[in-house]
């Protein structure tokens, strides 16, 4: 087949495609399948790299290449400028990320975290949050009536002793006064007033009295004791509030080292008191002569 007829038979067939393609309406270019695409390059990058490393050029060479072996015509020029091209450097970056200091990035939060104890670490350490005002108030308020009605159990509601409907002798008033003076003094607690008063009027007593006054208390709090097991609200806890008093003893500071004799111990030298030094040399002479 002659060459012209060849040219002219191509010609033929590439005007017959042209009219084809030019009888079907071209569909405008969607921005989606761009950002598809977009993303399958960032999801995919090994694949391509693997793909130009094993063909060692881009697709456009290979494609050269392969229709100069068919053709048997050599392009050095274009091979020499497919080989010196660069190859694409895709750079991934998360746009998402973003590093944003959290609030709980405080010392507190930190310490919370280096500590050894699980409960810290567990614990949320939250910021301190302003106190309202209407808060503050309520707060305060609140405290002024928890210490009315502490001063009105310890003086009116628990002890009677103030009460005139009770019928009182002139002795009971005159110590429940003097007791309410202690207190407002600050020389005892609230309520412990009269009770302190009875003790030191106690001990001016006799022996004989007071050792049956303190028979008496400890029958008193032996009888309550039993009433409150036989009510069933007795808990060991309870045991010291009706105990005897006699059971109370003070504890005594223990010295250390052995204990001599005579004297005390202490800083590394022997001191003895007046007393015992007359005790060792007997009463003194002068004294019996005048």
């Amino acid at each position: 087949m002659p060459n012209d007829e060849r040219d002219r038979l191509l010609r033929l067939l590439e005007a017959h495609g042209q009219e084809f393609m030019n009888s079907f309406e071209r569909p405008p270019p969607l921005k989606k399948r761009k950002k598809h695409n977009k993303l399958r390059q960032t999801t995919s990058p090994t694949v391509h790299l693997e793909e130009r490393d094993a063909s060692g050029a881009p697709e456009g060479c290979g494609s050269l290449s392969h229709l100069d072996r068919e053709e048997g015509i050599g392009h050095d020029d274009e091979r020499s400028a497919c080989s010196s091209r660069a190859p694409d450097v895709t750079v991934f970056t998360d746009a998402g990320i973003k590093h944003v200091k959290s609030k709980d990035s405080s010392k507190g939060s930190r310490k919370s975290f280096m500590s050894s104890k699980v409960v810290d670490i567990k614990r949320d350490i939250l910021p301190p949050e302003g106190v309202s005002q209407e808060h503050s108030e309520d707060e305060r308020t609140n405290a002024q009536n928890d210490a009315l009605l502490y001063r009105l159990l310890h003086t009116k509601l628990l002890s009677g002793s103030l009460n005139e409907e009770l019928g009182l002798s002139h002795a009971q008033k005159e110590k429940a006064l003097s007791g309410r003076v202690l207190e407002l003094s600050s020389q005892c607690k609230l309520g412990k007033g009269e009770s302190i008063v009875r003790a030191e009027e106690h001990n001016k007593a006799s022996k004989r009295v007071r050792d049956g006054l303190l028979r008496k208390r400890e029958e008193r709090s032996q009888k309550q004791l039993e009433e409150v097991k036989n009510l069933g609200n007795y808990h060991p806890i309870l045991k010291q509030m009706y105990g005897s008093c006699s059971a109370k003893s003070s504890k005594r500071k223990r010295e250390r080292g052995l204990r001599m004799g005579v004297g005390r111990f202490k800083d590394g030298v022997l001191k003895l008191s007046r007393e015992e030094i007359s005790t060792i040399a007997g009463p003194d002479r002068k004294r019996n002569r005048g």
